[in-house]
């Protein structure tokens, strides 16, 4: 297994999806060989013909024995999590839940503190909004679900 120092959240920059279609999109447009995410959490919308992801539903996708394809030049000893939506107020609060419970649950098995638990934009170099929310704000209950 990899040494896992750190959690970047994600969005999918899609009001709908889930891991089967970001897997697809993934292979045909970026030409990787899988989803660049290790999970998914579905917010219930599915409009693209896949099997429906649940609201709230995590998903898995890329295996946690590789890195994922998630933030360039960061992604050694990464876990990738995806949202699915594009703006803040169409992440639902099962979503929320959900990503609470995936990230302690990540946390105690890795030993990942709080401060290495940050958003796709908080990363040196980076230039986009994703997830389109405040993970700091999330982990100190300002983001409540």
């Amino acid at each position: 297994m990899r040494a896992i120092t750190n959690i970047s959240i994600h969005c999918s920059a899609t009001p709908t999806g889930s891991a089967l279609s970001y897997d697809k999109y993934h292979r045909l447009h970026n030409h990787w060989s899988e989803i660049g995410y290790h999970f998914v959490i579905g917010n219930g919308i599915t409009a693209d013909g896949y099997i429906k992801s649940l609201d709230g539903q995590i998903e898995v996708g890329r295996s946690l024995h590789k890195d994922p394809a998630a933030v360039r030049g960061h992604n050694s000893g990464m876990i990738a999590i995806c949202l699915t939506g594009s703006q803040f107020d169409e992440f639902t609060d099962k979503q929320f839940s959900s990503l609470r419970t995936l990230l302690a649950d990540l946390s105690d098995k890795y030993g990942i503190s709080e401060e290495a638990i940050v958003g796709h934009r908080d990363f040196e170099g980076v230039h986009k909004n994703c997830p389109c929310f405040s993970v700091k704000d999330f982990l100190e209950n300002r983001i409540k679900e």
